[in-house]
């Protein structure tokens, strides 16, 4: 996945003839002024809305180790059943009848606390998968509520510069790519899980945990570029 590199061009307003040079009027460099402090509160915003999906994504990351540990314990259990089915491995214990049902029923109640467990960590899998998609859905926000006074048509498509960072097109589509890869990912995950059941053979619980333990559809070196090329927005607001 190609991502593009932060745009460095001038800040805005600076330049030969621009609203600084000698020959602007007061109501130029007035209106400058303001439209450095809007892009300054923009800024800051989005620095915030990108430290909040980072966020995200590490939380998103520890439930989905949990998930992985928790396919692995399920993958065990349900090697285990054959084996306990088999009446051979239980000769010599003819005293205690009722051993095999009361292990083998054992093994099903550990089985179904485990399915039970990874359900639960799946939904809050997908709770920070939609705290990404709501994080990039603030961000188009953005431009309605703090660009109110510009035409959008004059933002959108003209890759407007926040001074030497990420322009607004490339934060907003940086937060959608994110949000889009796990979401995908997510998902992906869930069909998985959903695919278990106690009739699951080893080879198919096999190919279940490596696809899981993979994140194919989360390009990681991707996100990290993202991060990196948002964190000049965060150190020139002193946020961090």
């Amino acid at each position: 996945m190609d991502v593009s590199t932060a745009a460095t061009g001038g800040r805005c307003g600076v330049g030969k003839g621009g609203p600084w040079s000698p020959a602007s009027t007061q109501g130029e460099r007035d209106a400058a002024r303001i439209e450095e402090h809007g892009m300054d509160r923009l800024k800051k915003k989005y620095a915030k809305l990108f430290q909040a999906a980072e966020e995200h994504v590490k939380e998103w990351n520890v439930e989905r180790s949990i998930v992985e540990a928790l396919v692995n314990n399920v993958a065990n259990l349900l090697a285990r059943l054959p084996v306990l089915q088999q009446k051979k491995l239980f000769e010599g214990y003819e005293t205690w009848p009722e051993m095999q049902e009361k292990t083998l029923n054992r093994q099903l109640e550990a089985l179904e606390r485990a399915m039970a467990r990874l359900l639960q960590t799946m939904d809050e899998l997908a709770k920070y998968a939609r705290a990404l998609r709501k994080t990039a859905r603030h961000a188009k926000q953005l431009l309605r509520s703090e660009l109110d006074g510009r035409k959008r048509s004059k933002l959108r498509g003209t890759a407007v510069p926040m001074g030497d960072g990420p322009s607004v097109d490339e934060c907003i589509d940086d937060l959608e790519k994110i949000a889009s890869m796990y979401e995908d990912e997510t998902s992906l995950k869930k069909l998985l899980v959903g695919e278990i059941h106690y009739e699951t053979t080893e080879q198919d619980m096999g190919t279940i945990a490596r696809v899981i333990a993979d994140d194919p559809l989360v390009d990681k070196a991707c996100v990290t570029s993202i991060f990196e090329r948002a964190k000049f927005l965060v150190e020139v607001q002193g946020l961090e």
